[in-house]
């Protein structure tokens, strides 16, 4: 259809409103209407409006729920149409500030020249016509150049595959001949239809006997064209920071709206958006921090998938404001809701603090500690000062136990993290052959988790959180047989003592395996800003790094 001038648009709508018939005001007012028009990923058609000053989409069919967006046409950097529906029909990508694409499917032929026009004198903007390949190949040159958002292969001179490199989160080659690309929309929710991968085979050799060029090479043009959408220069970065997963020594850089964590064979570019939760963990021997990162998707290391990332720090390590944040990142940044001047007090930093501010300001996500009552619990069973952490293992791997106000969480290898929430059942074990130890059995959402081997000192502590917990309180089995055995020998009457018993309840058959991918994605509906909002001193000691972990032994 044609559309009315973009010049004094609203006042031309407002101007029929006092002098046309309701006959005359629908037909124009569809003239900058489209309808039946579908919001590419979303289920169902709506209505697609151009005005002058912006555009906009609101779903239309029943039963749905409602999509009602708009967007400012100041906004807009580029358009495209792409002839790729089928029947006749065309898809319209437009491009905004901030490397947001957007894409709308369903217009029809004649509707494009009414369109174009529009956007170009209204908006002025670039508009260009692209041809989508029907061959059916699934094969062809894969472009990609600086300053592109997208990486695309093209079947001859017509488009075969549209990749966003705004919604890129790892790009990784396997060998010689495989690159593997992963995608995240963070916008987009349970019934949205999305792309999350795609793998591409690179052939050997050259001279039209191959692509000319390995997946390794392809992999470095990738991240290097996707760090130029994050920007020229990191606003931070942090060379060789320790990660309990994946498993190595990592450089970790942090730009406005993403992290890039680079590994010596694997870079990963994780959105803010796409962190769930944070968490600050003092580690038992006093002289080290960690810090956790749940995301909202996995993230692939060789055959592993991590929705956990655990980075561990020196507390008295420091390095050069200057060098590690600088300034000239901060002032070419645009849009920025920090300053550099809320990390930079002195001429170093503290890493550990630094990387947790930098984290919880550009993420937007609280950084979370554990529970100040269970450690209060637990220096008063122990006898003096014990830390957050309770010492266990997890089926064959030894390692610490958190317990947050909503939440517990196993570090290092593997990070196991469980919701108060959504725990049925927790048993609290002993065994005649340990004397000095219990096991905690949990039951959530069908799987049973046993942390084996704590300290029986703590199981009183244990206990009473677990009694002044109200997402716990009502799931401990045999509550009365566990309130007998953590009541005080010197209380106890000593003609009423008994042999220790075999275990409080009844045995599970579980063999306590545990599989990675059992992490389950953050529930958005869950109750949040309960734990404490870690905050995190600049603590100096002396430490050694990295101390290997003190195995338990079984003592007979």
């Amino acid at each position: 259809p044609s559309f009315p001038s973009c010049i004094g648009a609203d006042a031309f709508l407002q101007g029929l409103l006092r002098r046309s018939s309701p006959a005359v005001l629908m037909a124009d007012v569809d003239k900058k209407t489209i309808r039946d028009i579908v919001y590419v990923g979303k289920a169902g058609v709506g209505v697609f409006r151009l005005a002058e000053k912006q555009l906009g989409f609101k779903t239309a069919t029943v039963g749905l729920p409602t999509t009602e967006i708009t967007w400012a046409a100041g906004d807009m950097v580029s358009a495209e149409m792409q002839r790729s529906c089928g029947g006749g029909k065309c898809l319209l990508k437009l491009t905004f500030k901030g490397n947001d694409v957007q894409r709308f499917a369903g217009f029809k032929h004649e509707d494009w020249s009414g369109i174009k026009a529009h956007l170009q004198s209204c908006y002025k903007v670039p508009v260009q016509e692209t041809v989508a390949s029907t061959s059916g190949h699934s094969w062809g040159e894969f472009k990609l150049a600086d300053k592109d958002t997208s990486a695309r292969l093209m079947m001859g001179q017509n488009l075969g595959l549209d990749l966003e490199l705004g919604d890129l989160t790892q790009v990784a080659a396997s060998g010689k001949n495989e690159l593997n690309m992963e995608f995240q929309d963070s916008t987009a929710d349970d019934t949205d239809e999305v792309i999350s991968g795609v793998r591409f085979f690179v052939p050997a050799g050259a001279n039209g006997d191959g692509a000319g060029v390995s997946a390794e090479q392809l992999k470095a043009d990738v991240v290097r064209v996707s760090g130029q959408l994050m920007g020229d220069q990191a606003l931070a970065f942090f060379n060789e920071v320790a990660f309990v997963t994946p498993r190595g020594r990592h450089d970790v850089e942090f730009f406005k709206s993403v992290l890039k964590v680079r590994g010596k064979t694997q870079t990963y570019p994780l959105k803010y958006s796409g962190f769930k939760r944070i968490f600050l963990l003092d580690m038992p021997s006093g002289k080290q921090k960690m810090l956790v990162l749940g995301l909202a998707q996995a993230i692939k290391s060789g055959t592993s998938m991590h929705v956990f990332l655990g980075m561990v720090f020196e507390e008295d390590q420091k390095v050069s404001a200057a060098e590690h944040l600088p300034e000239a990142a901060w002032t070419s940044a645009i849009g920025l809701t920090t300053n550099r001047s809320e990390f930079v007090a002195d001429e170093e930093v503290v890493v550990w603090s630094t990387v947790a501010r930098l984290l919880k300001e550009l993420s937007g996500t609280k950084v979370l500690s554990p529970s100040g009552t269970f450690k209060e619990l637990a220096d008063a069973a122990m006898g003096g000062p014990t830390g957050h952490a309770m010492a266990c293992s997890l089926g064959t791997e030894n390692g610490n136990l958190y317990l947050f106000e909503k939440q517990m969480l196993f570090v290092q290898r593997p990070i196991k993290w469980i919701l108060y929430a959504t725990i049925t059942r927790i048993e609290l074990r002993e065994s005649p052959m340990r004397k000095t130890t219990f096991d905690m059995i949990v039951h959530s959402q069908g799987q049973v988790v046993e942390f084996k081997q704590i300290d029986r000192k703590l199981l009183n502590a244990v206990f009473s959180f677990i009694e002044k917990t109200g997402d716990l309180r009502d799931k401990l089995a045999d509550k009365e047989l566990v309130r007998h055995d953590v009541t005080p020998s010197s209380v106890r009457d000593p003609a009423q003592s008994r042999p220790r018993r075999t275990p409080l309840v009844d045995e599970e058959d579980d063999d306590g395996s545990y599989n990675e991918e059992d992490d389950e994605d953050f529930d958005e509906g869950e109750a949040q800003g309960s734990d404490e909002d870690a905050g995190g001193d600049d603590d100096e000691d002396d430490g050694d790094a990295n101390p290997a972990p003190k195995k338990l032994r079984r003592r007979q």
